[in-house]
């Protein structure tokens, strides 16, 4: 199922997400780790991972922001009527 969204997923979103959405697979990685086998992750594993997380946050939040101006300041497109 993963691999199925990997490779789907790069054709509707950019580039640069594609590549912090895959950074997130490394984060939960200890952290199905630590719920299976009950091995703690470090403070340091915590930390980048908190890191990555709010990096994708914050460049989502950003781009949604950017297309919802760019749509805002576009002027809609006149339809034009077709005589009978």
């Amino acid at each position: 199922m993963s691999l199925t969204a990997m490779t789907v997923g790069p054709k509707y979103i950019p580039a640069a997400e594609v590549s912090l959405l895959l950074l997130i697979e490394t984060i939960i990685g200890p952290f199905w780790v630590w719920l299976a086998v009950d091995e703690a992750p470090s403070v340091h594993t915590v930390f980048a991972g908190l890191v990555l997380v709010a990096a994708l946050a914050v460049h989502s939040v950003l781009a949604y922001r950017d297309e919802m101006a760019t749509e805002a300041a576009e002027p809609p497109i006149a339809k034009k009527e077709v005589a009978p």
